[in-house]
């Protein structure tokens, strides 16, 4: 699914584009199908070559396929969790982005003798203690973790 962030790049030719029409079919409901282990089938069935990096996707053989498509409603459903999914995405790279770089600050900190750790006590480390741009995820993620934290 193409996003803001991806315009301007370009695609090879080896990987089709196809348009979904909002009025039968959500794009982000088409990408949760073929994320399944039979969309993905599907996509396998229809890409041929004896290479797995080598196997190009045969779209007209694709078309043919008849894929479930529920009603427009559980369709807007998945695509509110699927839109979810790829801002916790974009927040899981961020923190892991400023976990690594907190982790090569630390070693560069004990191997040149800026930080004495023999007998330091490790604590838990909180998400309030690690910082991350939320605007590119969206503004509800954080709210979204918060209501996962307290399902748990």
């Amino acid at each position: 699914m193409i996003q803001e962030r991806e315009k301007g790049c370009i695609a090879s030719h080896r990987y089709p584009m196809v348009r979904a029409n909002d009025k039968s079919i959500l794009l982000e409901f088409l990408w949760s199908f073929f994320q399944t282990k039979y969309g993905d089938l599907i996509l396998n069935l229809h890409s041929h070559g004896a290479a797995g990096r080598n196997r190009p996707l045969n779209i007209i053989e694709l078309l043919t396929e008849a894929i479930p498509i529920p009603n427009m409603g559980k369709q807007q459903e998945i695509a509110g969790l699927v839109k979810k999914m790829d801002k916790m995405r974009i927040l899981e790279k961020q923190y892991v982005e400023v976990l690594q770089n907190y982790k090569n600050s630390l070693v560069s900190a004990v191997v040149t003798g800026k930080m004495d750790v023999r007998g330091l006590a490790v604590e838990d480390v909180t998400p309030e203690d690690v910082t991350v741009d939320e605007e590119e995820a969206g503004e509800d993620v954080e709210e979204d973790m918060t209501e996962a934290e307290n399902e748990e």
